[in-house]
C-alpha cells in the first residue's frame, strides 16, 4: 500500500512538473476593476417651492457733460460816424481860421459847410503893407466811393472870399476884394475808430475877383481877373 501511494505522489508531482515551463511564475489570475465611482444624479426642482427672484444687473452710470456759459455775442459793428468836424491848420499862419462841418444824409455821400474869418496882410509895390478882414464862406458835395462816410472822396467846392479894410481908419489905402472860386477835386479821409479825422483834397478852381483901392488924397483903382488856382485843403478835427 505504501508503494502505490508513493507512485500515486510521484505520478501527481511529475504530472505538475511537465505542466508549468521552467523558470515561469505561475498565471495570475485578474481580478475584475471596479466600476468607477460616480455621484448620483441630482433630484430635480421640486415645482411645487418657490423659484428664485432674479438678482438684477447692475446698470450704467451716464454723468451729464459739464454745461460751459455760452460764449458771448460778437461786438456790434462800428456804428458809422455821421458828422465830422475839421479845420484847417494851415490858414492859421494868415491868420484865418478855417472851420468845416460835414455831414452825412445818405451812406456814401457827404454835404460839407465852410467858414473862415481873419486878417491877411498885403504889400504894395513900395513895400508898404495893408492888413484886410478875410471872410470866406463855401460848401463842398463829396462822394465816398469806398466806405460810407471815410476813404477816396470825390466831388467840388464852392468858395466865397472877401477882404476888406474900408472901417480901419489907421490905414491910408483902404480897399475890398470879393472873389468865387469853383472847381473839381480829390481827397482822401482818414476816420479812425476814436473819431479823429484827417482830410487831404487837392484839385484846381476857377475864380473869378473884383478889387477896389482908394487912399486918403482920393486916388482910387479897380480892377477884375479871372484864373485858375491850384485847390489844396488840409484838415484835422474829429467825427461823431
Amino acid at each position: 500500500m505504501k508503494w502505490v501511494r508513493a507512485a500515486a505522489l510521484m505520478t501527481l508531482v511529475t504530472a505538475n512538473a511537465s505542466a508549468q515551463p521552467t523558470g515561469t511564475l505561475p498565471p495570475v489570475e485578474e481580478t475584475p476593476a471596479e466600476p468607477p465611482q460616480t455621484e448620483p444624479p441630482a433630484p430635480p426642482p421640486d415645482a411645487s417651492a418657490p423659484a428664485s427672484a432674479p438678482q438684477p444687473q447692475p446698470q450704467p452710470v451716464y454723468y451729464p457733460a459739464p454745461r460751459l456759459p455760452p460764449p458771448p455775442p460778437p461786438p456790434p459793428p462800428p456804428r458809422p460816424r455821421s458828422v465830422s468836424i475839421t479845420f484847417s491848420p494851415i490858414h492859421l499862419l494868415l491868420p484865418v481860421f478855417e472851420g468845416e462841418v460835414e455831414v452825412r444824409p445818405v451812406d456814401h455821400f457827404g454835404v460839407a459847410a465852410l467858414v473862415g474869418y481873419g486878417t491877411v496882410t498885403a504889400s504894395d509895390g513900395l513895400g508898404n503893407d495893408y492888413r484886410f478882414h478875410a471872410l470866406e464862406l463855401g460848401g463842398q458835395l463829396v462822394a465816398y466811393p469806398m466806405h460810407e462816410f471815410d476813404g477816396l472822396q470825390l466831388g467840388a467846392e464852392i468858395l466865397y472870399v472877401k477882404v476888406d479894410n474900408s472901417d480901419d481908419p489907421a490905414q491910408d489905402v483902404r480897399g475890398v476884394a470879393e472873389g468865387l472860386a469853383l472847381g473839381p477835386m480829390v481827397g482822401y479821409k482818414l476816420l479812425t475808430s476814436s473819431g479823429f479825422t484827417f482830410v487831404a483834397q487837392g484839385g484846381f478852381e476857377y475864380v473869378a475877383y473884383d478889387a477896389q483901392a482908394n487912399d486918403s488924397t482920393g486916388n482910387s483903382s479897380s480892377g477884375s481877373d479871372n484864373r485858375l488856382i491850384p485847390l489844396l485843403n488840409l484838415n484835422l478835427g474829429w467825427s461823431f
